[in-house]
């Protein structure tokens, strides 16, 4: 019950999908700087990226984004301090904020230039 009432009277939603929009068309633009086609799309607050052309609206469409090499850039990110999910989920929680963000768009535009380097 007080979790309810504390959500009702600061609601946390709408500065959690300005963070994700962020996050997202951070991660989109940094792959274009890196010539990487890189798909990002759903929630803002859970996303999911992966290399190809999107969007994806169907499972067949998602099949044809190169989960494996998703996977490989994903361990680049992990080495470099940004743990994602290996299948491309992207989450953000009320624990983020703004400097997240900063370092976390700074930690992959130095993952994509050594994965595409």
């Amino acid at each position: 019950m007080i979790a309810t009432i504390m959500l009702s009277q600061d609601p946390p939603y709408e500065p959690l999908e300005d963070l994700g929009s962020r996050l997202m068309k951070g991660l989109t633009s940094l792959a274009s700087d890196h010539g990487i086609a890189l798909n990002v799309q759903g929630l803002p607050i859970a996303f999911h990226a992966g290399f190809g052309a999107g969007p994806v609206r169907s499972y067949g469409e998602l099949r044809r984004l190169d989960a494996s090499r998703y996977v490989e850039f994903s361990r680049v990110l992990i080495s470099q301090g940004v743990w994602v999910a290996g299948r491309g989920i992207w989450y953000l929680s009320t624990a983020h904020d703004d400097a997240d963000v900063d370092l976390t768009l700074e930690r992959v535009d130095e993952a994509m230039r050594v994965f595409s380097g």
